[in-house]
């Protein structure tokens, strides 16, 4: 099958409408319908908050491969915007509790590992030491050492190894504390925070370039004069923070610009749902967190096979959509670049667009390992993620993106010529809606709205003798007897 218009490119839903989660991930939706019963948050923040564990969990098991043939990072960087009282962290405890006890369990192994380590390595340092004495004595009496020298060199090489500490997430932490970790420890790791203006205003999200290199899965190096320089390989760092308005306000307004400018901004994927404050009413009857037991059952697993890589007992692995996915996919990232052009849907928001088929992917590779589907991406998975991420583009845009005044204009025109035809007129002379029109008052800025709704293919012009019409049910027949009604009772109106 193959893709050649953007016309049937998903709408992006508006006004904080949550699309419709597919039936195909039936895990994920169990446990996102489960928790909206019990704790009756909103939706979007739900699923971010789930978004976020299994991001956390797999990103280190596997990568995946674009069509195009790139092999990119399956980790996500996710930005829920919710004020106090919307139980934000009640849901992430719901979700993450799973890595925090996987986490505590492998703290104890850590711990066991490390009184053993230390033994060892008091041991290895005392013949360390010994075979260092026997060089310096000889080395003052001028006695050739190169026996000893050997049996040092041999010992460095079995230097015991220290165990590496098991942490998965990094709450309240410096950026570098995050970078010791993610190079003394293991390279993978998540920063979650469910009141993320202690990660805005901290000193962990200020390197916007290193964050956005990790995102991409780039190696960085970290640079320190007054210990160990060092460099992280192939890290994989997923970052999900609830901010409350003011916070992200505050944030904007300091680092927005720097943010949009490295594009680390673009790479979130963003919601600010509406409250659910006011309709959450007490129901009869025990809940039920089946559905989330589950959930936390499958992050487990997969947290295991983290563990599995780090030991070396199994690879990780690279995922691939399967052909009906790939076109699908080629077809939506040419629609995305068609519409950056000038007047197209993200022609403010190049940064964002351009991030925007990434993260389509990654999702949908996502899903495709929770949910444990077998082979390749399908199509039926892309478009899930599709429908997520359309839906965070379209609060990305509201959030962050001025609407082109254009636009503003044309919604403005389009509500007033609704007044007109539900009175039962068609016909609008294009000079009476400039006259009347307070807030359009130029001629240039009506022509730029009115092409706006001609786009959009809700107006005509119409031309009824010398004068200019706009005709607004451009479906029908032309009227001639309405557009000289039109022209001739414009005083009336």
């Amino acid at each position: 099958m193959s893709y050649t218009s953007s016309r049937d490119l998903p709408e992006l839903p508006r006004q904080g409408l949550f699309p419709v989660l597919s039936a195909h991930c039936q895990r994920l939706n169990a446990a996102i319908n489960q928790v909206e019963d019990n704790i009756q948050a909103p939706k979007p923040l739900i699923l971010m908050s789930a978004l976020s564990a299994i991001a956390v969990s797999a990103q280190w098991i596997a990568d995946v491969q674009k069509p195009t043939e790139q092999v990119v990072p399956i980790s996500l960087m996710l930005c829920v915007i919710a004020n106090s009282g919307e139980r934000k962290t009640t849901v992430e405890n719901v979700f993450m509790k799973a890595i925090r006890n996987y986490q505590n369990e492998q703290e104890r192994i850590y711990q066991v590992a490390l009184e053993e380590w230390q033994v060892l390595h008091a041991a290895w340092e005392a013949r360390r030491q010994a075979i260092l004495s026997v060089i310096k004595k000889k080395a003052v009496s001028g006695v050739c050492m190169a026996e000893d020298e050997q049996l040092l060199l041999e010992l460095e090489r079995k230097r015991p190894a220290r165990p590496k500490k098991p942490q998965f997430v990094y709450d309240e932490t410096t950026r570098e504390a995050l970078y010791y970790g993610l190079h003394k420890n293991i390279p993978t790791a998540g920063i979650i925070q469910g009141e993320g203006g202690l990660i805005t205003k901290g000193r962990a999200f200020a390197d916007r370039e290193r964050m956005s290199a990790m995102w991409s899965g780039s190696p960085i190096s970290v640079e320190r004069k007054s210990a160990e320089s060092f460099r992280i390989e192939n890290p994989r760092l997923t970052v999900s923070m609830m901010l409350q308005e003011s916070a992200m306000h505050e944030y904007m307004k300091r680092d927005g610009e720097q943010a949009r400018g490295t594009g680390l901004l673009a790479r979130f994927l963003t919601c600010y749902p509406a409250s659910t404050q006011g309709a959450r009413f007490l129901r009869n009857g025990t809940q039920s967190w089946e559905h989330c037991d589950k959930f936390a059952e499958r992050v487990t697993e997969l947290l295991k096979q983290n563990t599995q890589i780090f030991l070396g007992e199994r690879d990780r692995i690279v995922i691939q959509c399967d052909p009906e996915a790939r076109a699908w996919w080629l077809w939506v990232f040419n629609s995305i670049e068609e519409q950056i052009s000038p007047g197209g849907r993200f022609d403010k928001a190049g940064d964002h667009a351009s991030k925007l088929p990434e993260n389509i992917l990654r999702v949908a590779a996502l899903l495709h390992i929770f949910e444990g589907f077998e082979g390749h991406i399908s199509l039926a998975t892309l478009k899930a993620a599709a429908s997520i991420c359309f839906y965070c583009s379209d609060e990305f845009m509201r959030l962050f993106v001025p609407r082109p005044q254009e636009q503003v204009d044309a919604d403005k025109l389009f509500t007033w010529l609704q007044g007109f035809r539900s009175k039962g007129y068609r016909y609008i002379p294009k000079n009476y809606a400039l006259q009347r029109l307070g807030s359009i008052k130029k001629v240039e800025r009506l022509d730029l709205a009115l092409n706006v709704l001609l786009g959009k293919g809700v107006i005509a012009p119409h031309i009824h003798g010398r004068k200019e019409l706009i005709d607004m049910q451009p479906h029908l027949p032309v009227d001639p007897i309405s557009a000289q009604f039109a022209a001739q009772a414009r005083g009336a109106m």
